[in-house]
Formats: C-alpha cells, sequence, structure tokens
C-alpha cells in the first residue's frame, strides 16, 4: 500500500504480486481510499489468475 501525493489529490496505491511458475503476475491500482484500490487490485489480479490457468490447461491439452 502507498500513499501518493499528486497536487491536491492524494491517491491511495495498492500493488498486488504474485509469484506463479514461469511467470510474476502484477496488479497496481489507485482510487481515493486503501478500501477500493485493495478491491479493484484483487479483482484484477482473480482475472488475471483465472487467465493464467486456462493458458496452462490449453497448453497441457
Amino acid at each position: 500500500l502507498k500513499l501518493e501525493n499528486s497536487g491536491q489529490v492524494k491517491d491511495k496505491i495498492a500493488e498486488l504480486s504474485i509469484t506463479v511458475p514461469g511467470d510474476t503476475l502484477f496488479v497496481r491500482e489507485s482510487a481515493k481510499t486503501f478500501e477500493s484500490s485493495v478491491d479493484g487490485a484483487a479483482s484484477t489480479m482473480r482475472r488475471q489468475l483465472i487467465r493464467y490457468k486456462d493458458r496452462l490447461r490449453r497448453k497441457s491439452a
């Protein structure tokens, strides 16, 4: 979690990084509150993990 001061607006940033075999998945999300930035980052990471698993399944099939 980070706090970014850009002028008058103070954005809250959440960064997630997950290491999976052969790759690292990374998400950075900024919002007005930490809660909403974490929710957005978790949602994006979930989509990335689903795509990663689908690619693995297609390679093994």
